[in-house]
Parts: C-alpha cells; structure tokens; sequence
C-alpha cells in the first residue's frame, strides 16, 4: 500500500519542487494544501502517513494546525515536519518538545528529505499498529469483563449444587452416581480455570501493547521446530476428543524456528486447534499443514464444522456467542481473538476463512528465526 505525504505549503514552486521528487516513486502518493485549512480537510478525508507543514502560513494558522492534530486521539500519531526558510528566525525548541518529528529548512536537500520522510512513516506505521491494538485490546478487555459475571456464576453453581448433593445424598448414592458427579466438578473447574487463563492473557497482552519496548521485547525469543509443536498439540486435542482417527497431516514443515516464544505459540494453535475440534462433528476430518514461504512459517487448521458468516468473524474479540439458543456453548469466544493479536504482535498474522456450514480454515503466519540463537521462552 503507498504511503500517503501531504504537503501544506503556500508556494506553488514548493509544491511542485516535492510532487516532482515522488512522482515516479512506487511507494508514495503525494497531496498538496496551500493553506491549514484545506491541509486539516485532507488530512480528515485521507489521514495522511506524514504531513510536511511551512511554517510561514499566515496567522501562524501551521503552528495551530499542529497544536489541533496532537491533541486528537485519531491524528496524533501522525508524524509531523515544518519546513522553513532558513533566513526565518524562529524558536522552534518549543514545538521539538511539543512532538514536532523534524524542522528541515529551505531550499531542500533531496536525500535528507526523503530519508526524513522514510524515516518517520516507518514509524509512524508501527506506531499506530501499536495504538489500534490497545483500543481493540481496551474494548475486548471491557468486553470480557462485563461477561465474567455470567461466565464465572454458571460453572460456580454447578460445583457448588455438585458438591452439594454429594455431601446431603453420600449415604445413598452409588459409585457411579458419586463418579459422575465428580467429573462435573472437575468440569466445571476446568471451565474455571479456561476463564481465568483467558483474562490473565488478555491483562498481559494489554500491558505490552500500551509499550513499544515491550513489543521490541517480544522479538528476542524463538521456538524451535515448531512443527513438532503443532503435531503434538493436535494429537493430543485429538485423543481427547476420542477423534484421533479425525485427524490428518497434510503437510509438514521442519528445520526451523520462530520469533515467538514456545509458550505463546502454544497458546495460539492450541485455541485454533480447540476451536477445530469444537465445532466439527466425530467423523469429519480436521487436516493440518505446515509449510515455509518466503522467510515465514505458515501453518492451517482446517474443520468441516458449524463454519461461520462474514458478520461472525468480524465480531471475533466482541465476547459475542453465537446461535447459543441453538447450540450449547461454553465460554467467552476469547481464544481465537487472543491468538489472533499475539500473532499480530509478532509481526505476523492469522487469517480466517469459513462458509456457513461447511467448515473454517485459520493460516497462521510466523516470523523464520535464525536458529543459531539461544532459544528463549517467557
């Protein structure tokens, strides 16, 4: 995708000086203003990878657009760069300390231009990846909590009514009875501790997006054979919903590793997995493959399950159930928007394909490692 320079300047010369230096770049798309008003306009409309403002508009109205764009959530990611004439003499100090990204003086260097403008869209773009994963990670986060009443009362009561009866009833009932009033204690804990594990990780993954040192951090650790990982996973998700005859490997990846930590990673396959062999019925094939491509490991998960629509897969990290007045459904539906975002803070990504009643298949992609280094875990 091209990146986007908006340029404000009153001189049409300038203007023409800069559009003509991108004009056969592939990478950028340039707009132009002549005044901070009609800059502000485009900057709403197009929301601009950078803005090179002069600071020699009339009425000071370039400082005052600076001023209004840092101080909306939506715009103040925005790198921002004056350009002055170097005879001008201005205290610019104040404005460094402001966010101002950079000060470049007129007439124009090319290189030193273009590398400022390469510099800061690049981080720009991190930048605000990073800003729309807190707000998604906020609102799952508000999300989830306002879910957990419910969430933890049913599982809850049904230990408490288990346990119960077991107490009043010891005398007279059979072992078996005992047993299986046993096993939905052990159940339902279980369910308790799906729930608490989700919203510890759902607490971690907030607290590393709101730091950028934190997602750097993210990249010193690898698992190695990932492949192996994502074998022995499956066949023990497999075995316990007695459906290891389901389960087929398509193809397999080894010999590497990947900028994630072996505990992460598990996390993420293990709720696609899950999810798999969830909402797939004994009988239907949930295939596995793994494959390298281009300095990334890849990895599917494929069911012929319940399948999802469009809508449904967009409301993934809602905490929205769906049809649960048709199916029972246990659970929050956080894992896979969970798995989802720490691919993403790998710099990788999980794409969802499904079709109503047929199936879904998840594609995992993963950063290669070089294995020569030590392998880290969290």
């Amino acid at each position: 995708m091209r990146r986007k320079v908006l340029i404000i300047d009153n001189s049409e010369s300038v203007l023409h000086e800069i559009s003509t230096l991108f004009e056969h770049s592939s990478e950028y798309t340039i707009l132009t203003a002549t005044t901070a008003e009609t800059g502000y306009y485009s900057i709403v409309k197009h929301t601009p990878d950078i803005v090179l403002c002069d600071t020699s508009l009339p009425n000071d109205s370039g400082f005052e657009l600076f001023e209004l764009l840092k101080s909306k959530n939506d715009t103040k990611f925005i790198p921002f760069i004056f350009t002055c004439d170097i005879s001008e003499d201005l205290q610019l100090s104040d404005y460094i300390e402001e966010g101002v990204n950079a000060i470049i003086p007129k007439p124009f260097e090319s290189s030193v231009l273009l590398k400022t403008i390469d510099k800061f869209t690049n981080k720009n773009h991190k930048n605000l990846s990073l800003y729309q994963t807190n707000n998604l990670l906020s609102t799952a986060s508000q999300n989830f909590t306002n879910s957990l009443p419910h969430e933890f009362r049913t599982p809850i009561n049904q230990i408490v009514c288990s346990a119960d009866y077991i107490m009043k009833h010891v005398e007279l009932l059979e072992h078996e009875d005992i047993q299986e009033l046993s096993n939905d204690v052990i159940a339902s804990a279980k369910r308790l501790e799906g729930i608490t594990d989700n919203y510890l990780k759902l607490s971690e993954l907030l607290t590393i997006s709101q730091s950028s040192d934190r997602v750097e951090e993210l990249k010193n650790f690898m698992t190695i054979e990932p492949n192996i990982i994502f074998f022995d996973t499956a066949t023990t998700i497999a075995a316990k919903n007695e459906r290891i005859e389901d389960l087929i490997f398509e193809e397999e990846a080894n010999g590497v590793g990947i900028q994630i930590s072996s505990e992460k990673y598990y996390y993420i396959i293990h709720a696609i997995i899950t999810n798999a062999f969830k909402f797939s019925e004994k009988g239907t094939k949930v295939k596995m493959a793994s494959w390298l491509d281009n300095g990334n490991f890849y990895f599917s998960i494929k069911d012929k399950g319940r399948g999802m629509t469009l809508d449904q897969i967009e409301s993934i990290g809602l905490m929205k159930q769906f049809e649960r007045d048709q199916y029972e459904q246990q659970g929050l539906g956080l894992g896979l928007y969970l798995a989802r975002t720490l691919a993403e803070l790998h710099e990788g990504d999980l794409k969802i394909e499904s079709i109503r009643g047929e199936g879904t298949n998840v594609t995992g992609r993963l950063i290669i490692k070089d294995t020569g280094e030590d392998d880290d875990d969290d």
